[in-house]
Protein backbone atom coordinates (compact mmCIF):
# COMPACT_ATOMS: atom_id res chain seq x y z
CA UNK A 1 0.00 0.00 0.00
CA UNK A 2 1.43 3.44 -1.28
CA UNK A 3 0.42 7.10 0.02
CA UNK A 4 -1.55 7.20 -3.26
CA UNK A 5 -4.13 4.75 -2.00
CA UNK A 6 -6.12 6.57 0.25
CA UNK A 7 -8.28 7.65 -2.61
CA UNK A 8 -8.84 4.02 -2.83
CA UNK A 9 -10.10 3.56 0.43
CA UNK A 10 -12.21 6.83 0.66
CA UNK A 11 -13.76 5.14 -2.60
CA UNK A 12 -14.15 1.96 -0.31
CA UNK A 13 -15.47 4.00 2.67
CA UNK A 14 -17.99 5.62 0.30
CA UNK A 15 -19.69 2.38 -0.99
CA UNK A 16 -22.95 1.16 -0.17
CA UNK A 17 -21.67 -1.12 2.87
CA UNK A 18 -25.12 -2.61 4.13
CA UNK A 19 -23.35 -5.94 4.00
CA UNK A 20 -22.32 -6.74 7.47
CA UNK A 21 -20.00 -8.89 6.18
CA UNK A 22 -18.43 -6.29 3.55
CA UNK A 23 -18.55 -3.44 6.46
CA UNK A 24 -16.42 -5.97 8.95
CA UNK A 25 -14.20 -6.87 5.90
CA UNK A 26 -13.03 -3.48 5.34
CA UNK A 27 -12.85 -2.81 8.95
CA UNK A 28 -10.69 -5.33 9.60
CA UNK A 29 -8.31 -4.49 6.89
CA UNK A 30 -8.18 -1.00 8.10
CA UNK A 31 -6.96 -2.69 11.34
CA UNK A 32 -4.27 -4.76 10.08
CA UNK A 33 -3.19 -1.92 7.98
CA UNK A 34 -2.67 0.34 10.96
CA UNK A 35 -0.32 -3.32 12.41
CA UNK A 36 1.51 -3.88 9.31
CA UNK A 37 2.00 -0.83 8.07
CA UNK A 38 1.71 2.35 10.82
CA UNK A 39 3.87 5.12 9.00
CA UNK A 40 1.27 4.97 6.18
CA UNK A 41 -1.74 4.75 7.83
CA UNK A 42 -0.48 7.77 10.02
CA UNK A 43 0.37 9.98 7.29
CA UNK A 44 -3.56 9.38 6.14
CA UNK A 45 -5.42 10.66 9.51
CA UNK A 46 -4.81 14.40 8.76
CA UNK A 47 -6.88 13.73 5.34
CA UNK A 48 -9.38 11.71 5.74
CA UNK A 49 -12.88 12.27 4.64
CA UNK A 50 -15.95 12.34 6.33
CA UNK A 51 -17.25 8.90 5.26
CA UNK A 52 -13.83 7.42 5.77
CA UNK A 53 -13.30 8.84 9.26
CA UNK A 54 -16.32 6.72 10.43
CA UNK A 55 -14.24 3.89 9.82
CA UNK A 56 -11.20 5.49 12.51
CA UNK A 57 -11.95 3.46 15.55
CA UNK A 58 -10.38 0.72 13.56
CA UNK A 59 -7.77 2.62 12.49
CA UNK A 60 -6.96 3.36 15.70
CA UNK A 61 -6.70 -0.42 16.96
CA UNK A 62 -4.29 -1.32 14.78
CA UNK A 63 -2.12 1.73 14.67
CA UNK A 64 -2.18 0.96 18.76
CA UNK A 65 -0.03 -1.96 18.22
CA UNK A 66 1.79 -0.56 15.24
CA UNK A 67 3.22 2.98 16.49
CA UNK A 68 2.32 1.88 19.97
CA UNK A 69 -0.11 3.50 22.30
CA UNK A 70 2.15 6.20 23.80
CA UNK A 71 2.47 7.70 20.33
CA UNK A 72 -0.69 7.26 18.99
CA UNK A 73 -2.37 8.55 22.31
CA UNK A 74 -0.36 11.66 22.05
CA UNK A 75 -1.76 12.18 18.69
CA UNK A 76 -5.29 11.79 19.88
CA UNK A 77 -5.07 14.26 22.74
CA UNK A 78 -4.21 17.15 20.14
CA UNK A 79 -7.22 16.10 18.36
CA UNK A 80 -9.22 16.19 21.33
CA UNK A 81 -7.43 19.55 22.45
CA UNK A 82 -8.53 20.48 18.90
CA UNK A 83 -12.66 19.31 18.80
CA UNK A 84 -11.19 16.49 16.02
CA UNK A 85 -12.81 13.09 16.18
CA UNK A 86 -14.02 12.88 19.58
CA UNK A 87 -16.91 10.96 19.09
CA UNK A 88 -14.43 8.21 17.33
CA UNK A 89 -12.07 8.07 19.77
CA UNK A 90 -14.83 7.41 22.75
CA UNK A 91 -15.74 4.55 20.81
CA UNK A 92 -12.05 3.45 20.42
CA UNK A 93 -11.47 3.40 23.88
CA UNK A 94 -14.86 1.09 23.92
CA UNK A 95 -12.32 -2.14 22.24
CA UNK A 96 -8.81 -0.67 22.36
CA UNK A 97 -6.84 -3.53 24.03
CA UNK A 98 -5.97 -1.23 26.61
CA UNK A 99 -8.42 1.52 27.60
CA UNK A 100 -6.67 4.61 28.65
CA UNK A 101 -9.04 6.23 31.06
CA UNK A 102 -7.61 10.15 31.13
CA UNK A 103 -8.02 9.43 27.05
CA UNK A 104 -11.65 8.98 27.72
CA UNK A 105 -12.38 11.48 30.09
CA UNK A 106 -10.45 13.90 27.94
CA UNK A 107 -12.94 12.97 25.04
CA UNK A 108 -15.81 13.03 26.54
CA UNK A 109 -15.42 16.43 28.70
CA UNK A 110 -14.98 17.43 24.61
CA UNK A 111 -17.75 15.47 23.81
CA UNK A 112 -19.58 17.83 26.66
CA UNK A 113 -18.23 20.93 26.01
CA UNK A 114 -19.74 21.10 22.19
CA UNK A 115 -22.92 19.60 23.22
CA UNK A 116 -22.31 16.86 20.91
CA UNK A 117 -24.98 14.19 22.07
CA UNK A 118 -24.14 11.32 19.72
CA UNK A 119 -20.49 11.73 20.98
CA UNK A 120 -20.96 11.63 24.63
CA UNK A 121 -23.62 8.65 23.87
CA UNK A 122 -20.71 6.73 23.06
CA UNK A 123 -19.31 7.01 26.29
CA UNK A 124 -21.83 4.67 27.90
CA UNK A 125 -20.99 1.27 26.31
CA UNK A 126 -17.23 2.52 26.54
CA UNK A 127 -17.94 2.87 30.31
CA UNK A 128 -20.15 -0.51 30.91
CA UNK A 129 -17.58 -2.56 28.62
CA UNK A 130 -14.56 -1.06 30.18
CA UNK A 131 -15.20 -0.47 33.73
CA UNK A 132 -13.96 -3.88 35.34
CA UNK A 133 -10.73 -3.02 33.68
CA UNK A 134 -9.76 0.35 35.17
CA UNK A 135 -8.28 0.42 38.59
CA UNK A 136 -11.11 2.47 40.63
CA UNK A 137 -13.99 1.95 37.79
CA UNK A 138 -15.50 4.52 35.08
CA UNK A 139 -18.35 5.26 37.22
CA UNK A 140 -17.19 8.86 38.10
CA UNK A 141 -14.67 9.31 35.44
CA UNK A 142 -17.49 8.53 32.63
CA UNK A 143 -20.65 7.28 33.17
CA UNK A 144 -22.42 9.43 35.37
CA UNK A 145 -20.92 12.56 33.64
CA UNK A 146 -22.70 11.73 30.43
CA UNK A 147 -25.71 10.01 32.14
CA UNK A 148 -26.08 13.39 33.43
CA UNK A 149 -25.62 14.61 30.59
CA UNK A 150 -28.56 12.67 28.32
CA UNK A 151 -30.67 12.71 31.03
CA UNK A 152 -30.90 17.18 31.69
CA UNK A 153 -31.29 16.36 27.20
CA UNK A 154 -34.16 14.44 28.00
CA UNK A 155 -32.21 11.78 25.72
CA UNK A 156 -32.79 8.20 26.70
CA UNK A 157 -31.05 6.79 24.18
CA UNK A 158 -28.79 5.30 26.60
CA UNK A 159 -30.14 2.47 28.01
CA UNK A 160 -30.00 0.95 24.66
CA UNK A 161 -26.18 1.36 24.82
CA UNK A 162 -25.87 0.23 28.30
CA UNK A 163 -25.81 -3.54 27.79
CA UNK A 164 -25.71 -5.34 30.43
CA UNK A 165 -22.31 -7.70 29.97
CA UNK A 166 -21.06 -10.58 31.61
CA UNK A 167 -18.22 -9.27 33.38
CA UNK A 168 -15.91 -9.64 36.87
CA UNK A 169 -17.37 -5.95 37.47
CA UNK A 170 -20.68 -5.03 36.75
CA UNK A 171 -20.76 -0.69 36.64
CA UNK A 172 -24.53 -1.03 37.74
CA UNK A 173 -24.15 -3.24 40.82
CA UNK A 174 -21.51 -0.93 41.73
CA UNK A 175 -23.30 1.91 41.78
CA UNK A 176 -24.17 3.92 45.09
CA UNK A 177 -27.65 4.65 46.19
CA UNK A 178 -27.21 7.81 44.98
CA UNK A 179 -25.93 7.29 41.92
CA UNK A 180 -28.86 4.54 41.14
CA UNK A 181 -30.95 7.57 41.61
CA UNK A 182 -29.36 8.70 38.76
CA UNK A 183 -29.94 5.84 36.37
CA UNK A 184 -33.45 5.23 37.49
CA UNK A 185 -34.39 9.17 37.04
CA UNK A 186 -33.36 8.52 33.41
CA UNK A 187 -35.23 5.38 33.26
CA UNK A 188 -38.48 7.23 34.14
CA UNK A 189 -38.97 8.75 31.27
CA UNK A 190 -39.16 6.08 29.05
CA UNK A 191 -42.26 5.03 27.87
CA UNK A 192 -42.11 1.25 27.65
CA UNK A 193 -40.14 -0.91 29.83
CA UNK A 194 -38.54 -3.81 27.28
CA UNK A 195 -35.82 -6.12 27.79
CA UNK A 196 -32.87 -3.74 27.83
CA UNK A 197 -34.57 -1.97 30.42
CA UNK A 198 -35.26 -5.11 32.44
CA UNK A 199 -31.52 -5.63 32.31
CA UNK A 200 -30.50 -2.77 34.06
CA UNK A 201 -33.34 -3.09 36.16
CA UNK A 202 -32.38 -6.52 37.10
CA UNK A 203 -28.50 -5.63 37.91
CA UNK A 204 -29.53 -2.57 40.01
CA UNK A 205 -32.03 -4.93 42.38
CA UNK A 206 -29.08 -7.15 43.08
CA UNK A 207 -27.80 -4.43 45.72
CA UNK A 208 -30.42 -2.07 45.73
CA UNK A 209 -34.44 -3.89 45.61
CA UNK A 210 -36.06 -1.02 47.30
CA UNK A 211 -34.61 1.20 45.16
CA UNK A 212 -36.43 -0.46 42.17
CA UNK A 213 -39.67 -1.09 44.03
CA UNK A 214 -39.93 2.34 44.25
CA UNK A 215 -39.31 2.85 40.83
CA UNK A 216 -42.01 1.33 40.21
CA UNK A 217 -44.10 2.59 42.15
CA UNK A 218 -43.49 6.04 40.54
CA UNK A 219 -43.87 4.68 37.32
CA UNK A 220 -47.47 3.34 37.99
CA UNK A 221 -48.11 7.06 39.64
CA UNK A 222 -46.52 8.45 36.29
CA UNK A 223 -49.00 6.43 34.32
CA UNK A 224 -52.20 7.22 36.01
CA UNK A 225 -51.71 11.05 34.83
CA UNK A 226 -52.18 10.06 31.16
CA UNK A 227 -55.18 9.55 29.70
CA UNK A 228 -54.20 7.71 26.86
CA UNK A 229 -52.72 4.54 28.42
CA UNK A 230 -51.00 3.42 24.94
CA UNK A 231 -48.30 6.54 26.05
CA UNK A 232 -46.90 5.27 28.88
CA UNK A 233 -46.62 1.24 30.37
CA UNK A 234 -45.91 1.76 34.19
CA UNK A 235 -44.11 -1.96 34.01
CA UNK A 236 -42.85 -4.47 31.21
CA UNK A 237 -45.45 -5.39 28.54
CA UNK A 238 -44.75 -9.52 28.28
CA UNK A 239 -46.10 -9.28 25.05
CA UNK A 240 -43.62 -6.93 23.73
CA UNK A 241 -39.91 -8.45 25.72
CA UNK A 242 -37.77 -11.33 24.95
Amino acid sequence: VCSSDLSILSRCARADLKDGATFISFNRFLEELGKSKPAILMSYLDRLDNRLAMFLPAMLGGLEFGVGRESLHRKLRQWIADHRYVSQILWYQRYAAEVDPQLLESALNAAVEAQDDAAVLKAIPASVARHGDVDGGLISRAFLPALRYLNEKGDTRWVNEAAVLSSRSSILQDLSPEQVDLVLTGLLARAHLEYREEEILNEIATGHPTKVVDFFGQRLAAERKYIDGDRFEAIPDRKSTR
